[in-house]
């Protein structure tokens, strides 16, 4: 399994930064984050403040929203993504 298909969620931090983490990391975020002892986390060798983090949320909410921010439309009939400007659905006419 490659890397990028291990990270299923995205950490959101202070100043725009997105991580990507795995199930396991998710979990380790969320116990720090519920600990009154604990202040930071180590995230492939960066050590981050609980204090900087904004959010941890599913890769596909993150990538549906860039996707809005972009100006892409989905196609309603079988959910393929659209660039902004474009009519017809590209992948419902091949």
């Amino acid at each position: 399994m490659n890397e990028l298909s291990t990270k299923t969620y995205i950490l959101v931090l202070k100043g725009g930064i997105n991580i990507a983490i795995s199930e396991e990391q998710k979990n380790k975020v969320s116990q720090v984050l519920n600990s009154k002892d604990s202040w930071t986390i180590e995230i492939d060798g960066n050590l981050i403040s609980k204090g900087a983090i904004n959010a941890v949320l599913s890769g596909e909410l993150v990538d549906t929203a860039e996707k809005k921010a972009r100006g892409m439309w989905q196609c309603k009939e079988k959910g393929h993504w659209n660039d902004r400007g474009t009519n017809k659905c590209a992948g419902c006419y091949f």
